[in-house]
C-alpha cells in the first residue's frame, strides 16, 4: 500500500481497502501488515480461453465469508478476539473464460459483500453481528467505487454476446503429490501468517500452489493449501485444509517462539491433523474458444447449456403476444398461474385473459373509493379470492372468478381520519401460502384476515409499514367456540422503520425482531415458511451487506435454493445452501426496478430483471464464473418498446397459459403450457412469451 492515510480516496491506500472490506476501527480491525494488492498470477489457455486467476482482494472476500472463528491469544488474561485477525482464507482462485486481465481486481471496485448468519424464524430471534460501516468518508465522498455495467443494453441496439461460462470442477481419483514431480518444493513461503501464489514451469509441467499459512505462538497453527498441474487438455486442483494445536507443532513443552526453520509451513503441513478431508478436482479444457451465448454453443458447458444448441435473444424487441392501454395509471396488478387482475387509478379492477388480454369482468369497490392494490390468493378453491385495498382505508374481498363481493373489512380504525390522506390507502396485502389468510395494512395500522374476510387481529405499527409477509407455522381455527376474531392461530411479519414486528392471530404476545436503525423496505419469506429476508434503508439485504444503496427489492426462487437482493445498482443471487468461504452471484446488470425469479415447476434457476430502460434481462444462475464475487452475464437480453419508460411503478410478473393439441413444441411442460412474462409500467400492459426448451437447456421465444 502506497498511502496510510484513513480518509484517502486513493485505490491504492489503507483507507480504500478497509471501506471496501469493511473493516472498522470500532471493532480493532485492520489490514495485513503487508499487502500488495496490485499483483496478481493469471494462467491462460489460450485454445479454449479458460483463465484461472490468483489476486489479494479476492482472497480477502474469501476471508470475510470464510469467518472463521477468532484464534485466542497466548494469554489468557487476554479478552477473545472478536475477529479473525490471522486472515485464514479457504480462496482457491477464480476460474473463468475471460482474456488475460480483464475483470481481476486490483483495486477496490465496491461489489465486496459479506454475510451474516441466516435469521431462522424456528429458533427464536436473530443474533446479529454488529454492522460494518459502509457509510461516507470524512471527506464526504463516498467509500465505495461506482460500479460500471459491463453489459450496457440501449432501447433499439442488440446486447453484446454474454461470454460462456466456464468449465465445471468435477472430483477426480488421482493425487497431486508436488514431492514426486519436483525433487525440490521450492514453492514454500517463509513467513508467520502469509498467503502466496507461486508457479513453477518447466518444459513438461505448469504447477501453481497456493497457501495460507497462519502461526499464533503458543496457540495454534494452520496450512490451507491449493495446488494446481496444468495439462495440455486438463488442470488438477488439489485443496486441504490442516490445523492443530502448537504443541501438534513445535512438540511438548516447546517455548512459545521456539524458531522452527524457514520451512515452518512444510513442517507444519507434515505434522498437523487433516481437519477437512482433502478434495481433488478434474477440469477439462474445451478444445476449441467457445463463443458467447448469442452464437452456437460446443463443447462442455457450452454457450447453449447442454449439447450448445440454445439461441440467445440479443437485444431484440419482443412483438407482445398482447398488449392493453388503460385510461389511467396502474396502481397495482396481480398474476398467480392463468389469471390477471389489475387496478387503474380511475377506479378500475378489471379480470383479464392471460392468453389474449380480454376483459372477463369489471368491477369497482362498493364503498367508492378508487382502488390502491390488488393481490390474488394462491387458492383457486370456490372460484379463487381477491384482495382489493382502497384509498379509503377499506379492503374488500372478492371472488376472483366473478368479482362477487364476499367481505368489506375497514383496516384503519373509526375515528378521527390521519391528516395526511395517503395513510389510509391500503396498499400492503399479502395472502399466505395456502390463501388461508390476508394480511393487510394502510399507514400504521395493520389487520390480519381469515380467507373469508373474519378480523382475527389487529395493531398498529411502530412506524410506516412498508412489507407484510407470512411465516412458518400453522394458521387455523384452534377454538371453533370462541367468539369473533378470537381462537385463532398463526402471525403475520410486518416491516417497519428498525426492524419487523409480529402480529399475531388471538391477541398472542410476541418479540419484534431488531435489524439496528434503518428502515425495512421489502420483505420475502421462503416458500418452506422458515427464513426471513428483509432489505433495509441503510444498504443491507439483512444477510448481506456491501450495496451501493438502499436494498428495496428482496425474492426467494420458488424452490427456496436462491434469494435475490437489489439495492442501488447492484443485483445479487445468494444460494441458501452456500458453503463457508464461498460467494454469491453478482448479476452484471444496470439499475433493476422490478424482478421475479421463474415459477417453481419451470427452470427456478431463471432469474429476470427489467431496467429502467424499458429492458429486461434473464440470468441463469447455472452460469455463474468462479471469481469473488461470483459473476453472471445475461443469457438474453430483451427490448420493451412498447411500455413508456418515464412512467412510474413497474412491476414484472410470470403466467403459465395452457396449452393445447396446436400448441408448438417449444413448451416448457409436456402438457404444452407456455410461459408469460408480464410487464406493466405506467398506464400500458404486455404479455410476452416466452419458452424454454430443458432438454437442450435453451432460451428462446
Amino acid at each position: 500500500m502506497l498511502k496510510n492515510s484513513e480518509l484517502s480516496a486513493s485505490a491504492y491506500s489503507q483507507g480504500a481497502w478497509r471501506r471496501e472490506l469493511g473493516l472498522t476501527l470500532y471493532a480493532g480491525q485492520h489490514l495485513p501488515g503487508q499487502l500488495y494488492g496490485g499483483n496478481s498470477l493469471e494462467l491462460y489457455h489460450p485454445a479454449s480461453g479458460v483463465r484461472i486467476s490468483f489476486c489479494a482482494l479476492e482472497a480477502l472476500r474469501s476471508w470475510a465469508g470464510l469467518d472463521c472463528a477468532p484464534v485466542p491469544h497466548l494469554s489468557p488474561s487476554a479478552p477473545l478476539p472478536a475477529w479473525d485477525y490471522t486472515f485464514t482464507t479457504a480462496y482457491p482462485g477464480a476460474v473463468a473464460v475471460a482474456p488475460p486481465g480483464a475483470g481481476v481486481p486490483s483495486q477496490p471496485d465496491g461489489t465486496t459483500f459479506y454475510a451474516r448468519a441466516a435469521v431462522d424464524l424456528a429458533d427464536g430471534p436473530a443474533r446479529l453481528r454488529r454492522p460494518l460501516c459502509k457509510c461516507r468518508g470524512a471527506s464526504g465522498r463516498p467509500p465505495l467505487v461506482p460500479v460500471s455495467d459491463p453489459h450496457p443494453l440501449a432501447d433499439c441496439e442488440p446486447a453484446p454476446p454474454s461470454p460462456p461460462p466456464p468449465p465445471r470442477w468435477r472430483r477426480a481419483a488421482e493425487e497431486l503429490d508436488l514431492a514426486s514431480l519436483l525433487r525440490e518444493d521450492n514453492l514454500d513461503p517463509q513467513s508467520r501468517s502469509t498467503l502466496r501464489v507461486r508457479v513453477v514451469c518447466t518444459g513438461s509441467l505448469l504447477l501453481a500452489s497456493l497457501r495460507c499459512f497462519v502461526r499464533v505462538n503458543g496457540v495454534a497453527a494452520r496450512v490451507v493449501d491449493t495446488r494446481y498441474l496444468l495439462r495440455p487438455d486438463s488442470v488438477l486442483r488439489a485443496r486441504s485444509w490442516r490445523e492443530g494445536r502448537w504443541a501438534e507443532l513445535a512438540g511438548e513443552g516447546a517455548p512459545s517462539h521456539v524458531d522452527l526453520g524457514p520451512d515452518e509451513d512444510s513442517l507444519a503441513a507434515a505434522r498437523l491433523p487433516v481437519v477437512r478431508p482433502p478434495l481433488t478436482e478434474l477440469l477439462r479444457l474445451p478444445t476449441a474458444a467457445r463463443p458467447g451465448r448469442g452464437g452456437e454453443g460446443g463443447g462442455e458447458g457450452g454457450g447453449g447449456g447442454r449439447g450448445g444448441r440454445g439461441r440467445g435473444l440479443g437485444g431484440a424487441a419482443l412483438e407482445p403476444r398482447w398488449r392493453r392501454a388503460f385510461g389511467g395509471e396502474l396502481e397495482g396488478v396481480s398474476v398467480d398461474g392463468t389469471r390477471v387482475v389489475v387496478a387503474h387509478s380511475e377506479g378500475g379492477v378489471e379480470r383479464l385473459e392471460l392468453s389474449g388480454g380480454g376483459r372477463l369482468w369489471l368491477s369497482a369497490l362498493r364503498h367508492g373509493a378508487a382502488a390502491a392494490a390488488v393481490a390474488l390468493s394462491p387458492s383457486e378453491a370456490d372460484g379463487g379470492r381477491l384482495a382489493v385495498g382502497g384509498r379509503g382505508g377499506e379492503v374488500e374481498v372478492w371472488r376472483a372468478e366473478s368479482g362477487d363481493l364476499l367481505a368489506s373489512v375497514s383496516v384503519v380504525p373509526a375515528g378521527p381520519r390521519r391528516a395526511v390522506a395517503v395513510s389510509n390507502w391500503v396498499e400492503w396485502l399479502s395472502w399466505r401460502g395456502d390463501g388461508g389468510a390476508l394480511g393487510c395494512a394502510a399507514g400504521r395500522c395493520v389487520a390480519l384476515l381469515s380467507s373469508g374476510g373474519e378480523v382475527v387481529a389487529r395493531r398498529e405499527a411502530s412506524g410506516q409499514v412498508a412489507a407484510l409477509a407470512f411465516v412458518a407455522g400453522e394458521f387455523k381455527r384452534v377454538d371453533e367456540a370462541a367468539e369473533a376474531g378470537a381462537g385463532w392461530r398463526g402471525r403475520l411479519a410486518v416491516g417497519t422503520y428498525g426492524g419487523v414486528e409480529w402480529l399475531c392471530a388471538g391477541g398472542a404476545p410476541a418479540e419484534s425482531l431488531a435489524l439496528g436503525g434503518g428502515a425495512v423496505r421489502c420483505l420475502a419469506v421462503s416458500p418452506s415458511g422458515g427464513h426471513l429476508a428483509a432489505g433495509c434503508l441503510d444498504k443491507r439485504a439483512h444477510d448481506w451487506i456491501g450495496f451501493d444503496g438502499p436494498v428495496r427489492l428482496v425474492a426467494w426462487s420458488g424452490d427456496g435454493a436462491w434469494l435475490a437482493a437489489v439495492g442501488g445498482s447492484q443485483l445479487l443471487a445468494v444460494p441458501t445452501a452456500l458453503p463457508a468461504g464461498e460467494s454469491p452471484v453478482l448479476c452484471c446488470s444496470g439499475r433493476v426496478e422490478a424482478l421475479v425469479w421463474g415459477p417453481a415447476r419451470h427452470p427456478a434457476h431463471w432469474l429476470l430483471a427489467t431496467l429502467e430502460t424499458s429492458a429486461a434481462r434473464v440470468y441463469d444462475m447455472r452460469l455463474a464464473d468462479g471469481a469473488a464475487p461470483r459473476r453472471v452475464a445475461p443469457v438474453a437480453a430483451v427490448s420493451l418498446p412498447g411500455l413508456d419508460p418515464r412512467g412510474a411503478s413497474p412491476s414484472i410478473s410470470f403466467g403459465v397459459m395452457a396449452g393445447g393439441e396446436d400448441t408448438p413444441q417449444r413448451s416448457l411442460e409436456s402438457d404444452g403450457s407456455e410461459l408469460l412474462l408480464v410487464v406493466t409500467r405506467g398506464s400500458g400492459l404486455e404479455a410476452v412469451c416466452l419458452t424454454c426448451g430443458t432438454t437442450e437447456g435453451s432460451f428462446s421465444h
